[in-house]
């Protein structure tokens, strides 16, 4: 939910996450397009809420396969912050490090809700 409205109050404001992609680009000659840019932001910020959302709803579930249901979506938020801070095109980082770390907070969250359910399937 962060890097959602992260993205709309960016995009509503001054713009500084797609600031930081034009610049990338600027010293190559290419203007980036901004409503690329936002979709691409908010594809992510909607795919992590769907991912969590899942999870919470499988969290009520006993047994093995709740610590499983909860690793799957710390692991997909981790893969996409990791491109996110990673991704680059002419030499240059292309997404704010800023958006990466959003987007990398819930992976965190799901790897402490993992080991938690890992320790009450335990019991």
């Amino acid at each position: 939910m962060l890097a959602l409205f992260a993205t709309i109050i960016d995009q509503a404001g001054n713009q500084s996450l797609y600031g930081y992609t034009e610049a990338a680009y600027a010293s190559h000659g290419v203007r980036p397009d901004p409503g690329l840019v936002y979709a691409i932001l908010y594809a992510v910020a909607v795919t992590v809420i769907v991912l969590w959302g899942l999870m919470f709803l499988s969290s009520r579930a006993r047994g093995w396969w709740a610590p499983v249901l909860s690793a799957v979506p710390a692991v997909v938020t981790a893969t996409i912050a990791l491109l996110l801070l990673t991704a680059t095109e002419y030499g240059e980082r292309v997404f704010s490090p800023v958006w990466g770390i959003l987007v990398l907070l819930p992976a965190v969250l799901g790897v402490i809700a993992t080991i938690s359910l890992v320790r009450d399937a335990r019991r």
